[in-house]
């Protein structure tokens, strides 16, 4: 895990840096992160409390959620983890649990108990296995689980007053039979806010019955359009892989378009450059002028 390690120190003290840069102004954060933490307010005092009967920090269960799910309960992963904590069902049955929030808690208990405080060693064995760490062989995948965790740890740490204040400005809606244009023209914001937001969602094609999206109540996006080009500026919390699913392009492409390494991190203030692919603009403002 050596490499991983100068991987990570060298991603972590670059963002740490870029934030610490934000410390005396008012901190951006982007807009995925606080759509995460939205959703999951709702299930905040029960991962807090699950948290603290199984000796967990609380942050750190939560910066797991928001990772994993970004607060959508019904997620199901190709691999067929489930929930919030996306939870495989074996390891569900080994704890002898009905609740996937619990026992994503308890597996992390699990783990506190093999790896005592090594917060690092304890998320990457959540996603790679405690195995894989053992034996100092961490998956490329498993890098950017650590980094991004870590950065929503950081976060919810230093920034938690801040961060409550700006969701508190969002709202949620459950859908019943409506699309994303739909939604649009409801809450007055373009698609591709709204996908900012749900990023999640975004990666699944249209939206689904019982999908709870977070919407702004005045739009704050922001974003510029240049020939035929969508230019975004990073901020605290984006992560490439829900950047590219936002603006629906393959991960490979939009590495390429803005020069990131496999599974490196997005800092903030850096440009981004994406496609500007008309019906992420349209719905509201585009198609009602008044």
């Amino acid at each position: 895990m050596k490499l991983a390690r100068c991987l990570i120190v060298a991603g972590v003290a670059v963002f740490l840096s870029a934030g610490s840069a934000q410390a005396s102004e008012k901190p951006e954060f982007s807009f995925s992160f606080l759509g995460f933490h939205k959703k999951l307010e709702k299930y905040r005092p029960k991962i807090e409390k699950l948290s603290r009967y199984y000796g967990i920090d609380p942050d750190l269960a939560l910066a797991i959620a928001m990772y994993e799910s970004g607060g959508n309960e019904g997620l199901v992963s190709h691999a067929g983890a489930r929930g919030i904590m996306q939870v495989m069902p074996s390891t569900k049955d080994s704890m002898q649990l009905d609740d996937d929030i619990e026992a994503g808690i308890k597996y992390l208990s699990r783990l506190k108990k093999i790896f005592g405080d090594q917060s690092s060693k304890i998320i990457a064995a959540y996603n790679g296995g405690p195995g894989a760490v053992r034996r100092d062989r961490l998956r490329l995948e498993t890098i950017q689980y650590l980094q991004g965790v870590s950065m929503y740890h950081h976060l919810l740490k230093q920034y938690r007053k801040e961060i409550d204040k700006e969701a508190a400005d969002l709202k949620i809606v459950e859908i019943k039979n409506e699309t994303w244009r739909d939604v649009s023209i409801r809450f007055r914001v373009s698609i591709l806010e709204l996908r900012m937001y749900n990023p999640f969602l975004a990666h699944r094609g249209e939206l689904k019955m019982g999908a709870r999206v977070v919407a702004p109540k005045i739009s704050r996006l922001g974003i510029k359009k240049e020939n035929n080009e969508l230019i975004y500026i990073a901020r605290l919390g984006d992560e490439q892989h829900l950047l590219a699913n936002v603006f629906d392009v393959s991960y490979d492409e939009f590495r390429r378009r803005n020069h990131l390494f496999l599974y490196g991190a997005v800092y903030p203030g850096i440009v981004i450059r994406a496609i500007a692919r008309e019906y992420l603009l349209s719905g509201w403002p585009v198609n009602n002028k008044k």
